[in-house]
């Protein structure tokens, strides 16, 4: 007897006598596996399979498409929360149904009783103070009473021009609104006094009699243990040097810009008031300095406003965010004009640099993903645009028609930009150095590294050569780094084809080989740089705030920090004090003429302040001055 083990996980016994019998016997059984009898209930069993292996791919699908959006929302740097807040009514309606439904004697079918007792307490006369709290009127705004007080008291151009001896005082109107310095929030008062002309005035009074007499202490002095009171034609002031560029101010100041057509208004035939100086938004209490403050906190700080909204409350008068949030919104629509002469300004130029990266904007019943777009012209501007789609017709709407270089990643939307050959594309080396360095970390060190070194000898030579101007530049990179140019990119055309598909170091070589021509952009134009790190680096500004103020409110809120926004970083990148000159510029742009609004940028702001104090239309209140602290300017 001979035992055959069959790998098909059979095992036969074949008794035979001869080694031909057996190899018949062998012969037979294979034929048999070849040839199955046909099994009907096994084909049901498998259509039984196959229908749950198909539902389980698509519950698995399902499963996948919920992971990715998670993955997406916490890479925005949000996560929704449920809210849980109970109207108080919805409690109070729930709690009385509740109290109807109790098998008690005091239901509420002998409650109905109780109107009946009060009129007849009414009929026997019971003329008793009604229980109920008498509810407090919410109309008006609210008084500040816990913070300091400076009073400005500002007289009319004449009144000042002719004497108060020919003037008799009226009444007066108190304008109240929050303003900040370096010590936090106070309370400013405008007191603009009323006055009429006296019937028996004369002109031979002397020179002291016509000099306006404060009915308060000298300015500098206070009136009292938190209140200041000066008149603002004593304390208006200029820096040493109107071209400066740090905030001269220890303490803070109070801006005041005079249009060249002020004039004095008058409420009556012979009623003489000065009028109210403007501020950034109307029938609001927050004044240039709390709103840049505010602004700068947000967008440069990356403080989100409920944290603000706490800040202030420590000080003693809390800020709702739905303010802040108005604010915002309403100053961003007033520097518009400016951040979008600048924007057009800076495709004017012969490059600039852009990108993009995505946010996130509040919406129902989902959050939606907006993106902001960013601008660089070198020495000139950083400013920001949102849209809520990111495609070739958005990037050709932003950035296209201008016949410029442009500096910029290799995304596939930004093709558009370059298909009729009217700007030149310039790709980022950074961007290239990436996927080799990915490649070293991940174990491909061998081909990698010599890549990367070939590379880190580019980036020094341009180290080297910052300095210089953009002929000698271009100089330099034809001596020193085309060849290590030309070596790398005649590497990649060969290796992207040797190399396996799966392989981190030949993704590095395909893009490499791809963007050839706009990687050697920088070997025939010495203006630009090779890499597009000031984009990168500028908007790590969005990317690090929306890790903390998480989204925002709608498209239009997007729209106004991203002009807001735009100011800030350009501010500092010529070095001015981004705080105080967004304290300045909202002070002057609303009265400022909109054809010259390209004045105000932060590359002109200088020469433009000088002028404006020159000609006697920018003055300061320098509160420390002004609350008697004795500090001085700053050098």
């Amino acid at each position: 007897m001979i035992n055959i083990y069959c790998p098909c996980a059979y095992e036969a016994s074949v008794e035979c006598y001869s080694s031909a019998e057996a190899t018949r016997a062998i012969f037979q059984y294979i034929q048999q596996r070849s040839e199955p009898e046909p099994q009907p209930q096994n084909v049901t069993v498998l259509m039984q399979r196959i229908k749950q292996l198909e539902e389980k791919v698509a519950s698995l699908s399902a499963y996948i498409a919920t992971l990715q959006e998670t993955v997406q929302q916490m890479q925005l740097g949000f996560r929704r929360h449920r809210s849980e807040v109970i109207c108080a009514d919805q409690l109070c309606l729930a709690l009385a149904e509740f109290a109807c439904e109790q098998p008690t004697d005091g239901g509420c079918e002998q409650g109905s009783s109780e109107p009946s007792d009060k009129a007849t307490g009414a009929e026997q006369g019971d003329t008793g103070a009604s229980d109920k709290p008498k509810k407090a009127s919410r109309h008006g705004r609210r008084k500040v009473t816990v913070l300091p007080q400076v009073i400005i008291n500002i007289l009319p151009a004449q009144v000042l021009l002719d004497g108060l001896c020919g003037y008799e005082q009226i009444g007066q109107e108190d304008s109240s609104s929050l303003a900040y310095r370096r010590g936090g929030p106070f309370e400013l008062i405008v007191r603009r006094p009323k006055y009429v002309a006296r019937a028996s005035a004369t002109n031979g009074q002397n020179q002291d009699e016509q000099q306006p007499k404060p009915t308060c202490e000298p300015p500098g002095a206070s009136s009292g243990p938190q209140n200041i009171e000066v008149f603002e034609h004593n304390v208006l002031c200029v820096p040493e040097d109107p071209s400066f560029r740090a905030n001269p101010f220890v303490d803070g100041a109070i801006v005041r810009y005079f249009p060249e057509n002020s004039v004095t208004t008058e409420s009556g035939p012979s009623v003489l008031i000065a009028p109210l100086p403007p501020r950034p938004v109307d029938r609001a209490m927050a004044e240039p300095s709390l709103l840049a403050h505010l602004f700068v906190d947000k967008w440069d700080r990356h403080l989100p406003y409920y944290r603000q909204e706490a800040e202030l409350e420590r000080f003693g008068w809390p800020v709702p965010r739905s303010n802040m949030t108005r604010w915002q919104h309403e100053c961003g629509k007033l520097v518009k004009p400016l951040v979008d002469a600048m924007w057009q300004q800076a495709l004017s130029r012969s490059w600039f640099a852009m990108d993009a990266t995505g946010t996130a904007i509040r919406g129902s019943p989902s959050y939606q993903r907006g993106h902001i777009f960013v601008l660089i012209a070198e020495a000139e501007s950083v400013l920001f645009r949102f849209s809520p789609t990111y495609d070739s017709k958005v990037v050709d709407k932003f950035f296209g028609g201008h016949g410029a270089t442009i500096l910029s990643d290799a995304s596939a939307n930004h093709n558009v930009l370059f298909h009729d050959g009217g700007n030149r594309e310039a790709s980022c080396w950074a961007h290239a150095r990436r996927r080799f360095a990915t490649a070293f970390q991940a174990g491909e060190r061998a081909e990698a590294a010599q890549v990367l070194q070939s590379m880190q000898a580019l980036f020094r030579i341009e180290r080297e050569i910052a300095p210089l101007g953009a002929a000698e530049r271009l100089a330099q990179r034809q001596s020193r780094s085309a060849g290590l140019v030309d070596d790398m990119l005649g590497k990649a055309a060969v290796r992207r084809h040797e190399l396996g598909a799966e392989s981190l170091t030949r993704k590095g070589y395909v893009y490499l080989d791809n963007q050839r021509e706009s990687l050697r952009e920088f070997l025939v134009n010495g203006e630009i740089p090779i890499h597009n790190n000031d984009c990168e680096r500028q908007l790590r500004r969005m990317v690090k705030g929306r890790m903390n103020w998480l989204f925002h409110g709608s498209e239009e809120h997007a729209c106004s920090a991203a002009n807001l926004s735009s100011l800030v970083a350009s501010a500092e990148l010529h070095g001015l004090d981004p705080e105080f000159y967004l304290q300045e510029i909202l002070a002057v742009i609303g009265e400022y003429p909109v054809r010259r609004v390209l004045e105000l940028a932060p590359n002109r702001w200088v020469e433009t302040r000088s002028r404006l104090i020159e000609a006697g239309q920018l003055r300061y209140i320098d509160l420390a001055r002004v609350t008697g602290s004795g500090l001085a300017f700053r050098r």
